[in-house]
């Protein structure tokens, strides 16, 4: 009993205390509620998630070949390391899933590092230059999303090994800032001397690969007519391949955010990113009451970028389609009917207009062939139609199968 208790005052009637028994049942009802939303919430996040997962293959496909995640793997460090006196950020993680009976694996990457600018004194004393696009410090990033595909992904073995080159070609050998290992592209040094010198139509025995000799190869791998080309009998490429570049790239960003306090020095702005997703917007196997545009097929998307310190347009699109189970490249001639091309072209071409801004509207209006520059032109489909793309999706124009069947091929 409390001291007003005792002198008779103070003291509360019992039926505000029935009242305050009520309030606190009352709130311990809300807390009950508010939980049971939450962990509702949380659940129906994790179905999202799984069913956002299982849109990627078909779900007939799962009926034959049943997916499980057989591995992960996961790291996240930051820390800061120490450089003199001075101190840098890094921040690094990395994923893995193995899709073991599946149709790909993923793979996920990242990493930041970001050190302190320079002094006035250091910059003056090392003669310090300041990259274009940056400032007096290293800032580095490096991201992956691969979709690698299995051997159960619906290719023959050659398809396979076709396919997962053109991915390594398409990820890896654009970047003009560190030199990929050929294995890591799928390849033999043999194999990528014998394919420079029929480009260059010249003999010769020099090993060594310049930037130019690259981006020409890089047409060669995963241009339309490349694409068109059948998989090579007993030709493999492992996912060591694969496994390799991602090395490769982790050494160079990790190198490229260590600043190095030399005359001339200029600051790393280094920057990366590969992505390559992967559908079957009609299944593995032909259906017998399939329409005329429902092949089966495996569609890889890709965009990415590469720079350091540099100014411009730097990313890079592009987008394959490849029938199942041969891997022969689809493109447009084999949707349209060849003698309705030039009336297509005329349809995109309004399309194009209707949907962009001022600045295209004007540019493709005065283009009087607007599939001049066909190796910027590339295109993937899925069921509500495809869509035609050119050099970094600019500009994309979705065509419903609706709106190709006056130009449908037979």
């Amino acid at each position: 009993m409390n001291v007003r208790d005792r002198k008779g005052k103070g003291r509360e009637p019992r039926g505000f205390a029935f009242l305050g028994c009520l309030s606190m049942l009352s709130f311990a009802v809300v807390i009950v509620a508010i939980g049971l939303m939450i962990y509702a919430n949380h659940s129906r996040w994790e179905a999202k998630q799984e069913a956002l997962r299982e849109e990627t293959v078909p779900a007939e496909a799962y009926a034959e070949t049943e997916a499980e995640a057989g591995t992960e793997v996961e790291a996240e460090t930051k820390s800061s390391e120490p450089n003199g006196e001075r101190q840098r950020s890094v921040e690094e993680s990395e994923k893995a899933w193995d899709f073991n009976k599946g149709f790909y694996s993923l793979y996920e990457y990242e990493y930041k590092s970001e050190g302190p600018e320079h002094t006035k004194e250091e910059i003056d004393k090392y003669d310090m230059l300041k990259p274009i696009w940056g400032s007096y410090s290293p800032d580095v990033s490096t991201s992956w999303h691969i979709e690698w595909p299995n051997e159960s992904c619906g290719l023959t073995p050659p398809a396979l090994a076709k396919v997962r080159r053109a991915i390594l070609w398409m990820c890896f050998s654009n970047s003009i800032y560190y030199d990929m290992p050929d294995e890591a592209l799928g390849e033999t040094r043999e194999s990528i001397l014998a394919r420079r010198n029929k480009i260059d139509a010249s003999e010769t025995n020099d090993t060594y690969l310049s930037h130019s000799d690259y981006a020409r190869l890089d047409k060669d791998i995963t241009s339309h007519k490349a694409g068109k080309k059948p998989a090579v009998e007993g030709d493999s490429v492992p996912t060591s391949c694969l496994e390799l570049a991602f090395d490769t790239l982790k050494e160079y960003a990790h190198e490229c955010s260590e600043c190095q306090l030399t005359n001339g020095h200029i600051c790393s702005q280094f920057t990366f990113g590969a992505n390559i997703e992967l559908s079957y917007p009609f299944g593995l196997k032909e259906k017998e009451d399939a329409k005329w545009y429902e092949r089966p097929v495996l569609c890889v998307h890709y965009w990415g970028w590469a720079n350091d310190g540099g100014s411009g347009s730097h990313d890079v699109t592009n987008d394959k389609v490849y029938s199942l189970p041969d891997a022969e490249e689809l493109f447009l001639t084999d949707y349209i009917a060849e003698g309705k091309l030039n009336a297509f072209k005329e349809f995109l071409r309004e399309r194009i207009i209707e949907q962009s801004n001022d600045n295209y509207r004007k540019e493709w209006a005065q283009e009087k062939d607007i599939f001049k520059y066909m190796n910027d032109l590339h295109m993937t489909v899925n069921g509500e139609g495809l869509i035609v793309r050119w050099w970094r999706n600019e500009p994309e124009v979705p065509v419903s199968w609706n709106d190709l069947e006056p130009f449908r091929k037979q």
